[in-house]
């Protein structure tokens, strides 16, 4: 004895009708992306940029730390300026649409951890100074991690 279940037959002429409505329709009309996916891409990418300026701001400690009695050379604290100032110029860039700023943001941010952030530990340096320039790794490198993959849509584009 069969018992028909009239909830799941309802059900299944909807689902029957949606997918006849949607046969004629052209692959054009149909959605490229999924816009949840688009905003998820792109608060990373603002997060990324944002942790790349708050990083590039600590950079600050560079040219700070050749006030002190016993400063590192001068080379240090200029570079670290410097790579600080073409980071914000990438962020800059980056949010007025411009392809080079994205690339420009990670660049800096890694040539700071890589040249500067590592040997500052080796120098005997003040405590203010590695807690600022832990810090502007960290946030570097996870601002670079965050803006890897918009790197690669900017240049597809």
């Amino acid at each position: 004895m069969s018992v028909a279940c009239p909830i799941l037959s309802v059900v299944s002429r909807e689902n029957a009708e949606k997918r006849v409505a949607t046969v004629g329709r052209s692959q054009a009309a149909a959605p490229r992306s999924d816009p949840a996916r688009k905003g998820t891409a792109l608060n990373r990418t603002t997060t990324g940029l944002a942790l790349c300026a708050l990083s590039a701001a600590l950079n600050a400690d560079g040219v700070i730390s050749l006030a002190e009695s016993d400063p590192p050379p001068a080379f240090v604290g200029i570079l670290s300026a410097l790579l600080g100032l073409a980071t914000l110029a990438g962020v800059v860039l980056a949010l007025r649409g411009r392809r080079a700023g994205v690339p420009l943001a990670i660049g800096t941010r890694l040539a700071s951890a890589a040249v500067l952030g590592v040997p500052a530990y080796f120098i005997g340096a003040s405590a203010w100074v590695y807690v600022t320039v832990g810090a502007g790794m960290v946030l570097g490198l996870t601002g670079a991690a965050a803006l890897w993959p918009a790197r690669r849509a900017r240049a597809a584009a």
